[in-house]
């Protein structure tokens, strides 16, 4: 049980010092949602007017659609788009990865390629993406493709290296678009097969050229399946590209200078950000 004798206060400074300590010092705020949510919701109102940049893991591609019944009572029109207070919160948001490279998974190189599609996660209670594509690739299973489907959870260092020994890794949209397994796809050498991106990122991964991705409809990811391992020496240079991309941009000292070039306009060692283009992304206002 908390003592409140000895906690109370401390507590209570910190959930309210950095909502007054800009007022009277220049001190600048950031706020980094990683919610799988698209949503802002009202509660945070406060911290969006008093932040200079407010990140948020799933961006949806209109900024907008942050304010749905929350700061609107439905989706926000043309009218309350064009409030200034609204389009100040919205000039502030910006789009951040979600799972960066971690040391541990470079504990997994040059493993054969044994499989031809791996995909590791909830196959009956999770998203639509997902319950539309499992019977695809039990299709392509039945077809003669080598298809690593895993029914229960792996531990973490037999997950990398079974995900290192197929050529794609199936990695569907969860709650939200972003998942860990495209980073991870990318730090152990395997190509990463997503559904479209519904959301805007902070340097992406590029379709064909450091990943790949397909449409919803039924049938386009037998298709992209397929049309990928018919041409396996592609599939290593999209796989080496991914892997040369992650490791300058989405390490966490890379994520956390982007975040800094943003906020304060210099890098960590204090020089200026000459290219604010490549080290911060950011929506039109």
């Amino acid at each position: 049980m908390r003592d409140k004798r000895l906690r109370a206060y401390p507590w209570l400074f910190a959930t309210w010092a950095w909502r007054i300590l800009h007022r009277f010092h220049d001190v600048p705020v950031v706020a980094i949602d990683l919610r799988d949510t698209f949503g802002v919701g009202r509660c945070n109102f406060h911290l969006l007017d008093a932040c200079r940049t407010y990140y948020k893991r799933e961006l949806p591609a209109d900024g907008w659609q942050v304010f749905f019944k929350s700061g609107h009572w439905d989706l926000p029109g043309r009218r309350w788009r064009q409030k200034r207070r609204n389009q100040k919160q919205l000039a502030k948001l910006r789009p951040i990865n979600y799972g960066n490279a971690r040391a541990s998974h470079q504990k997994v190189s040059n493993v054969p390629k044994t499989t031809d599609v791996f995909f590791a996660g909830d196959l009956f209670h999770g998203t639509t993406p997902r319950a539309d594509g499992i019977p695809e690739l039990k299709a392509l299973e039945a077809e003669g493709y080598r298809i690593d489907l895993p029914e229960h959870r792996l531990p973490h260092d037999e997950y990398l290296e079974r995900l290192a020994g197929a050529w794609l890794a199936w990695s569907p949209s969860g709650y939200g678009w972003q998942c860990t397994r495209h980073t991870e796809a990318a730090a152990v050498g395997t190509v990463a097969l997503s559904n479209y991106p519904t959301i805007l990122r902070d340097m992406p991964f590029r379709d064909g050229e450091h990943c790949l991705f397909y449409s919803p409809e039924p049938g386009e990811l037998s298709a992209a399946v397929r049309e990928a391992l018919a041409d396996k020496p592609r599939l290593q240079r999209i796989a080496d590209a991914a892997h040369s991309h992650l490791w300058r941009h989405h390490t966490d000292k890379a994520q956390a200078e982007r975040v800094t070039v943003a906020v304060l306009g210099r890098r960590f060692d204090g020089t200026p950000a000459d290219d604010q283009s490549e080290t911060a992304s950011r929506l039109p206002s």
